[in-house]
């Protein structure tokens, strides 16, 4: 996909009238570098490598690994499971997620970084940041176990396989996933047309349990680093949290 780049220019002013204006600007600014270096070093940290900084200073990999830890532990009591897991399983831990979140520095068959995209690292930012987030986790929620009967009606060719897969619908469990507000796969967008859907519903039952069971796969990782280790959330929304106390400031200058 393309990526198209535009530069605007902000005219502030520089009289008195326009001085609130330009401070909430300039806050706005600072903030969103201070969470960029934020989210920077708990990401270096996950690493767990050592790197240079400064004018070339090194940091070697085992004192980041130390503080990886530190800051690992902190975030357990925080998040209520203190001191849970071996110091190994953490940093282990730690490293998985990294891979997930900057699939590059991982290698494909032929020697490749793999490719990752915006939209899979967004879907991390609210289990990252956000107590009550479920994300990731509700795949295992719309995988259907034991698998309805019809399906294996359906792939036999069996003439009532259809009528069937309509009276599942009707069960409570068809009614769960197909239900309007329950954003819907495509097998469901399919279903609200009025189109075939089975073919559908099949296809992403069996992605979904493939990547619910893989080993190495996200739900899994995000659900031990979650319910397991108590690593998640990692960090606090790092602009929100210190936004927080400016809201106000910031309303009133733009509807001023």
């Amino acid at each position: 996909m393309a990526v198209r780049s535009i530069n605007l220019k902000m005219i502030l002013g520089r009289g008195e009238p326009s001085r609130r204006l330009r401070k909430s600007v300039w806050l706005t600014h600072s903030v969103v570098n201070e969470a960029v270096t934020e989210i920077e070093r708990v990401l270096l940290l996950c690493r767990g490598r050592g790197y240079a900084y400064g004018d070339g200073e090194l940091l070697c990999a085992e004192a980041v690994q130390q503080q990886a830890l530190a800051f690992a532990r902190q975030v357990q009591t925080a998040n209520g499971k203190p001191n849970a897991g071996s110091d190994g399983d953490v940093l282990a831990s730690l490293g998985q997620l990294y891979e997930a979140l900057v699939p590059s520095v991982l290698l494909d068959e032929r020697g490749n970084p793999l490719k990752g995209n915006a939209k899979a690292a967004g879907g991390f930012a609210r289990p990252l940041m956000l107590a009550r987030s479920e994300g990731k986790l509700t795949i295992f929620d719309e995988i259907v176990e034991p698998p309805p009967h019809w399906i294996a009606l359906w792939k036999a060719g069996r003439p009532d396989a259809e009528e069937m897969s309509r009276a599942w619908l009707n069960s409570p469990e068809g009614q769960r996933l197909s239900r309007p507000g329950h954003r819907p796969a495509a097998w469901g967008n399919l279903l609200h047309q009025g189109k075939a859907w089975q073919e559908a519903f099949i296809d992403d039952q069996h992605t979904k349990r493939e990547e619910a069971s893989r080993p190495q796969g996200v739900p899994l990782l995000i659900l031990r680093l979650k319910k397991e280790l108590g690593l998640l959330p990692l960090f606090r929304p790092p602009i929100t949290s210190r936004l927080a106390k400016k809201c106000a400031v910031l309303t009133s200058t733009v509807t001023v």
